[in-house]
């Protein structure tokens, strides 16, 4: 799990007229009261420009960025303040991207909080704010998930949208793939480029190689298929597109250290042998 600071959770409600710099990373929970707001990215791009008809919504800010805002009556938003956690612009500026691991992971500036699920993330925010204010070893650990849940929020409510480059076409392609029977070489010549050039650009766009994306979603299905389905070893092997059982059960033996067979007896009806 992504680790950090939770340094300060702050609740506004008086009106404000400010320009100001951010210092560190932060999400905020828009709910009320609104002028105007005007989101700049540290080159001086402006990324939003939002008024008083703005709905709820939650957002990533981060160091360098300046926010130039006007708030009336009726304010209300919250602000979690972060440390320990590295946050940058993607290169078109229109995605932030968080350092997890060694990788950075895309999540979108802003997204819209629908007005049924307002009054759930204002008790989340509240929950949180407790967590932080009691600082036992739990409680830390606590408002830690809670940050974690709105950050799964908006990369739930917002996933990616394709559209039309190479590296995007790419993964579609592989994604539709489910028998897995074609080879990312051949998905990428359907592409229009070269397996090499569109395997660079598919890293730096998803920030893994095209093959490695694929055998990912392959052990995740097949695994499926071990622990919650019917199927024989036999069957597995041909759903995940495999031509010889022997190689099906090496790349699993690879995979889990256990042979096909093993993982069936071990993983599948779990849940009704517990009960």
């Amino acid at each position: 799990m992504l680790n950090f600071l939770l340094v300060h959770v702050g609740e506004y409600r008086k009106p404000e007229k400010l320009i100001q710099a951010v210092h560190c990373p932060w999400i905020s929970f828009y709910v009320s009261g609104m002028k105007h707001m005007r989101d700049y990215l540290p080159d001086g791009r402006l990324i939003r420009d939002a008024g008083p008809d703005e709905k709820p919504y939650f957002d990533v800010k981060f160091p360098g960025m300046k926010i130039d805002f006007e708030f009336g009556r009726g304010r209300e938003n919250w602000v979690l303040m972060l440390e320990d956690v590295s946050i940058r612009a993607s290169s078109d500026g229109k995605y932030a991207e968080i350092l997890e691991g060694s990788e950075w992971v895309r999540v979108p500036f802003h997204v819209e909080v629908p007005n049924e699920r307002v009054e759930g993330w204002r008790m989340e925010f509240r929950r949180i704010q407790d967590s932080w204010l009691n600082p036992t070893p739990l409680n830390s650990f606590r408002a830690r998930l809670g940050t974690m849940n709105i950050l799964r929020f908006m990369i739930d409510g917002h996933p990616d949208s394709l559209g039309s480059s190479p590296e995007e076409k790419l993964k579609r392609l592989i994604d539709e793939d489910s028998s897995f029977s074609r080879t990312v070489q051949e998905l990428s010549r359907d592409c229009g480029m070269s397996p090499d050039h569109l395997r660079v650009l598919f890293q730096r766009r998803f920030h893994i190689s095209p093959l490695a994306y694929r055998n990912q979603k392959r052990a995740t299905y097949i695994m499926e298929l071990v622990a919650n389905s019917p199927l024989t070893v036999k069957e597995i092997s041909a759903s995940a597109g495999f031509k010889h059982v022997s190689h099906f059960c090496m790349e699993h033996r690879k995979l889990y250290g256990i042979s096909p067979l093993e993982g069936i007896r071990k993983f599948r009806n779990v849940r009704g042998k517990l009960l």
